[in-house]
Formats: structure tokens, C-alpha cells, sequence
């Protein structure tokens, strides 16, 4: 017993931990005791005693104890101070399974075939039951790491196969196992040619995303090429960054961002305009470009709303050289693309709207609630209610997105732009402008967060280094780098065709070394952990007032599910009843308070639940009321002063001037 200095009487967070012979004990987050036990955990346990001696009848804890979980593992370190989190709590979520499929070529070279109880694989994609495929060209069916039959079938070509070792050439450094057998055998090039395999009817276990782990490896070193992942119309699937510029506007502004209209930098945010009449804002951010670029990913988080009851005009974002350094929400109508974010309607149905611009064309316009969209199809969210463009109390996520032909728009949460098509001509020199207005209406327009990645189809440099006997990765940038594996990531396709290439200029002439090879000695297809289900529920959209406030709680694509019945509200430091319902993966939460809330009072929302993998999550919100004023009660009008449609009023004007002292009784 150490417990000298705990206050018990606090709340504490206690981790008791047992690896092998060592035990250890932490409290808050922090290493309180350590000793040694040689003596082995019981493998046969019955009962559980918490709070109690070792029989059950006795010695009774007069306390609490809450958020209480059992591994079948030690925790480290860090993943203690993952669930002490500050002493806010947080779920421990360890990766899921991994759904794998290995493909071994080149089976037919000796010592190239792997026995399907032996494991071979960078680390963390270990698996056994991969698929030997020899010669150099031929078709399969593919089973998956414990040897279960997947649907998907393979069809590859190539110049012929070799050996990294036994054949002439000695350049696999590997020890004997797996990892060795692995790297034996692969498809071979030569000096301008492709190797192509074709993956098809890819099983459901993948839909969610996944990564392909290409292994090189040829009998000589430093003769590389390149490596792409095509889908079945040929386009190049992922993306590699070229050059990316990133602020979060805490501290001085970053030099290549200059200011314009009446935009300000405060409070770690751009302001771009406020909620007053008649404002221009923008501010840009510098060509940072390394090239032309057709490709990119934008990420910001905006704040829309607190503006008139029917707000305006919104926000935009250009592309393009020569640009003001403030515009409205149309953007610059010469600017190579544009989004925008249009919350008045002109009287045209165009707004309130999501607009993408390819040049001057517009090409997409996503309609969303509000005055002018009666009529028009807007966007609804999963569970059928309308989403907005503006909010009082969220700020909204943005990702834009344009690769490999597409256009895709996050917004709020949602999908609300989904691949559209999009040819955009290179961009070279361009700058990016954000801007905003108001008229007579307004609404506040802010920015945080920005991320601005260039792209550009992931086509990597791969070269094997000489007598490899770890797995190195190759980052694929150019032939100086050199490894034995690259990763493409992020895939979806549900069929996939793999490139190896020494053909129009990839193969490595430099290495000066005779003929040029990208050798290919496997493949394999590893589920991502969206797919593996291990993404907690999420907690979105509360709505709050004076009344009371309710919000929703989702269910992670491909992921956890929320239990309903295990939902705890706790609203400012004490558990509360409220009402809960779940359809279609949204759990509905809500509560009325039976005192009206201050105006503008400040309160905190704690959520507590379980997941469908018996996880506990937490969610935290907090809202703010908006300011209101309460009429006095005394003013009320007797029901005989009213009409059938609502108060009888008598609205007389009377000049002072008059003498009139008093008219209707009044």
C-alpha cells in the first residue's frame, strides 16, 4: 500500500498493469508504483471482485467507480496517458484486423514459393496465405490471409521472371524465412518495358479504402523504374504532394499572405468580413507552386452566420494570377477555377449554393435551403433534413478536392459535391484568393485552418538498393532514393491494374549498369482502418436555445455504431434526462430544460456512450444562447383585446400640437 497524498474524495484514474514478471501502477495519467511478480496470471478466471476482498463477503470500498475495462494485453506508456487524456478521458482504439491479399510472383524460381502457414511482409502487414504466382504471364483466383476465398481474381504479363538470389545475381540480404522467399523471385523488365497486373472484383472488405504495398527487389541494384496504380478506365489512382502551405493564423501572419478590403488578421483567424453592411474582404495566399499543377486538396474551416435573418452574400475562393486583393463571393471571374459559397439569391434561384467554376464556365451548382431554392432540388443530410450554408454557433469543415479528373466538395461534415468531372487545364503562377461581401444584408465571414496541398498523380521512382536485409520503403521521389517497397494509398477502385515501368524514360539509364529493370516481386492489398471499423461515433449538429438543445450522435462510416441506451448527458457538471432515438446510424438526442437559459449564458455538454465495440466515447460541445429579452409579464392583454387573427390594435397619429391628452382610453 502506497495511497499516502490521494485525495479520495476526487475523482482518479487508476491503471493496473501486469507484463510478464513486471507490475506497475499509475494514477492520473503518471508511473506511481512499480515491483516485480514472477507468478503467472490465472487462465481459468470465474468472477471479477471490484471493490471487494478476494471473496466477495467482505471489505466493502464505500466509494464509486466508473469507466472500468480489461485488456488482454499490457498497455504502454503512452496509450495510459491516450485514456487519462489530461483527465478528460478518451477511448484507447487499437487498429482492427487488417484485411489483407498477398501476391507473390515469380513462384516458378526456386526458393520462390512461400507455404501458406509461413508469414512474410513489411511490419504491420504480416501475413501468411499468400498467393504464388508463377511464370511470366497467367491468371488466379485469390484467397486472402487466412486463406478464405475473396472473389477477386488477377491477370498478369511481363517480360519474364528472375531471381534475386540463386540465379546468377545475389542481391537479397534477407535471413532464411518468409521475408527472404518473399523477395525471391519477381517479374522483370527490360530496358523499355511494362509489367501489368490486373486485379478485379475486389471483395467488399476493401470498399471502404486500402493501400497497395508493391515489393522490388531485382538481382542488381539500382535499376529502378516507375510504379503506378491504374483503375479500369486507365486513369492513375492516388495522389503524391508537390508542395503544400499550411497555417492555423495563431501568432504573426505568415509573410506570403497579404491582407485586403476590410479583411483583418485577429484571434488566430482571418476575418474576413464582419456582420455589417456593405463590406469587402479578401486575403491571399502567394504562389507557392513548384510547377504547373491541375491537381489540388484545400482544407480551411469557415465561419458563416450571425448575420441578418436572411444573410448575405458569402464566400469564394480563386485560383489565378493578377487577382484584386479582395472579392466578393462570385470570386475573380478570370481565374483559372473557382469555389463558391453564395448565400443570397438574386432572385434567379441561384443561391443559397455551393458554385464550382472551371475558368468561366460553371460547372456544378449544389443548391442548399433557404429564400430562392423553394423549388430547386437542395441537399438534404442523411437523416432528410436540409443543410445550411450558414450557422450561429458551428463552424463548418471545407475540403475542396480536384484529382484525377474529379472534383469533390466536403462541406459541414457531408459529401456534397461527389466526383464530379472536371477538365482543368495546368494552373502555373497561380495565387489563391479568398473573399467575401456583404450588402444590406450580412453575415460574418471568417477563416481558420487552411492547408493547401499541390498534387499530382502518384507515379513512384522505385529502386532496390543493394542486398536489402530489412524492409526499407522507397518514398518514390526520384531514383536517389532507394528501398525495397513503395505504398500508393487511400484506394477505393474496386478494380485496379499495377504498372511496371521502364518504358518512356522511367527506367534508371543513370546506374550505367546494362539492361534496366522495375522488378515487381509482390503485391499486396491492405484494408485501411476506416475499413477495419475503428472510428468512434461522432457528435454533430447541436442545436441550442433558451429552451434547451439537442444534437445528434453518428455512427462511423464503415465503423462503430452508438448504443442508444447507454447515452449520458451530462450539461454543466450534472447528468440530465433527455430523449434519445437512432435511425438509419444517427442517434437523436434532446432536452428542454424546465428554466429558461440566460441570455447569452455559456454552457458545456458532456456526452458518455458505448460503441458497438464496446468502447467508451466521449464527446464534448459547448454552446452559447443567443441574447434575448423576456416581456414583462404585466403587459399582457386581456383575451378580450383579442381578434381571431391576433390583437386588436388602434394606431392613431396625434400631433402634440393637437391638445388631444388622452384617446381611447389611453
Amino acid at each position: 500500500s502506497k495511497a499516502g497524498g490521494i485525495d479520495f474524495l476526487e475523482w482518479h484514474h487508476f491503471v493496473f498493469i501486469k507484463n510478464g514478471e513486471n507490475k506497475s501502477i499509475y494514477i492520473d495519467g503518471e508511473l506511481f508504483l512499480e515491483g516485480v511478480n514472477t507468478g503467472t496470471l490465472y487462465d481459468d478466471w470465474g468472477t471479477t471482485y471490484l471493490g471487494v476482498n478476494d471473496l466477495g463477503n467482505g471489505g466493502h470500498m464505500a466509494g464509486i467507480i466508473d469507466d472500468f475495462g480489461v485488456w488482454d494485453r499490457a498497455l504502454t506508456e503512452d496509450e495510459v496517458g491516450t485514456i487519462w487524456n489530461g483527465g478528460s478521458g478518451s477511448p484507447l482504439y487499437t487498429e482492427a484486423a487488417k484485411f489483407l491479399i498477398g501476391l507473390n510472383f515469380g513462384a516458378d524460381q526456386g526458393g520462390g514459393s512461400l507455404e501458406a502457414d509461413v508469414s512474410a511482409g513489411v511490419t504491420g502487414s504480416v501475413q501468411g496465405n499468400w498467393n504464388n504466382l508463377a511464370g511470366e504471364a497467367g491468371s488466379a483466383s485469390l484467397v486472402d490471409q487466412d486463406g478464405a476465398d475473396t472473389g477477386a481474381t488477377v491477370e498478369w504479363t511481363s517480360n519474364n521472371t528472375w531471381s534475386s538470389t540463386g540465379g546468377g545475381e545475389e542481391n537479397n540480404g534477407f535471413e532464411d524465412g518468409g521475408d527472404k522467399t518473399l523477395f525471391t523471385g519477381y517479374l522483370d523488365t527490360t530496358e523499355a518495358s511494362t509489367t501489368s497486373v490486373t486485379i478485379t472484383d475486389l471483395p467488399a472488405a476493401l470498399a471502404m479504402g486500402y493501400d497497395v504495398v508493391l515489393y522490388l527487389m531485382g538481382g542488381v541494384p539500382h535499376k529502378g523504374g516507375a510504379y503506378w496504380v491504374e483503375d479500369a478506365d486507365g486513369n492513375i489512382l492516388g495522389t503524391n504532394a508537390l508542395a503544400t502551405f499550411e497555417t492555423d493564423f495563431d501568432g504573426g501572419l505568415d509573410e506570403s499572405i497579404t491582407l485586403g478590403g476590410v479583411s483583418v488578421h485577429d484571434e488566430g483567424m482571418i476575418k474576413v468580413t464582419e456582420n455589417i453592411g456593405s463590406q469587402l474582404g479578401g486575403f491571399t495566399v502567394a504562389d507557392f507552386s513548384t510547377g504547373p499543377f491541375n491537381e489540388f486538396e484545400i482544407t480551411f474551416r469557415t465561419f458563416i452566420g450571425e448575420g441578418t435573418d436572411r444573410p448575405a452574400d458569402g464566400l469564394s475562393l480563386s485560383i489565378g494570377t493578377g487577382m484584386a486583393d479582395a472579392i466578393s463571393e462570385e470570386g475573380d471571374p478570370n481565374a483559372a477555377f473557382r469555389f463558391c459559397i453564395d448565400t443570397w439569391d438574386n432572385g434567379g434561384a441561384e443561391a443559397p449554393s455551393i458554385d464550382i467554376f472551371n475558368g468561366s464556365e460553371l460547372l456544378i451548382a449544389q443548391k442548399f435551403d433557404g429564400v430562392g431554392t423553394a423549388g430547386e432540388e437542395r441537399f438534404e443530410t442523411d437523416d432528410g433534413e436540409f443543410l445550411y450554408l450558414w450557422d450561429d454557433e458551428e463552424w463548418a469543415d471545407v475540403k475542396v478536392r480536384v484529382a484525377g479528373g474529379f472534383v469533390t466538395v466536403e462541406f459541414r461534415g457531408y459529401t456534397v459535391i461527389d466526383r464530379a468531372p472536371i477538365d482543368l487545364e495546368p494552373i502555373e503562377g497561380a495565387d489563391f484568393l479568398f473573399g467575401g461581401r456583404t450588402g444590406g444584408a450580412n453575415e460574418k465571414h471568417y477563416v481558420d485552418d487552411l492547408k493547401i496541398t499541390l498534387l499530382a498523380p502518384s507515379i513512384m521512382i522505385g529502386d532496390a538498393d543493394a542486398n536489402l536485409g530489412e524492409y526499407v520503403l522507397d518514398p518514390g521521389v526520384d531514383h536517389d532514393d532507394e528501398g525495397n517497397f513503395v505504398v500508393i494509398s487511400g484506394l477505393t477502385a474496386d478494380s485496379i491494374v499495377v504498372k511496371a515501368v521502364t518504358a518512356d524514360g522511367y527506367g534508371n539509364a543513370a546506374a550505367g549498369q546494362g539492361a534496366i529493370r522495375a522488378p515487381l516481386n509482390a503485391i499486396q492489398l491492405v484494408g485501411t482502418a476506416s475499413a477495419g471499423g475503428s472510428n468512434p461515433p461522432t457528435l454533430s449538429k447541436l442545436v441550442a436555445n433558451a429552451g434547451g438543445f439537442s444534437f445528434l450522435i453518428k455512427d462511423a462510416e464503415g465503423g462503430a455504431a452508438a448504443d442508444p441506451d447507454s447515452v449520458v448527458v451530462t450539461f454543466d457538471g450534472n447528468v440530465i434526462e433527455v430523449a434519445r432515438s437512432k435511425a438509419d446510424g444517427v442517434t437523436s438526442v434532446s432536452y428542454s430544460s424546465p428554466e429558461l437559459l440566460a441570455s447569452e449564458s455559456v454552457h458545456t455538454v458532456k456526452v458518455s456512450l458505448k460503441d458497438s465495440m464496446g468502447n467508451t466515447v466521449r464527446l464534448d460541445k459547448e454552446f452559447k444562447v443567443k441574447s434575448y429579452m423576456i416581456v414583462d409579464t404585466t403587459i399582457r392583454l386581456d383575451e378580450s383585446m383579442k381578434g381571431e387573427s391576433g390583437f386588436l390594435v388602434y394606431a392613431t397619429q396625434i400631433s402634440s400640437g393637437q391638445g388631444v391628452g388622452t384617446l381611447h382610453g389611453n
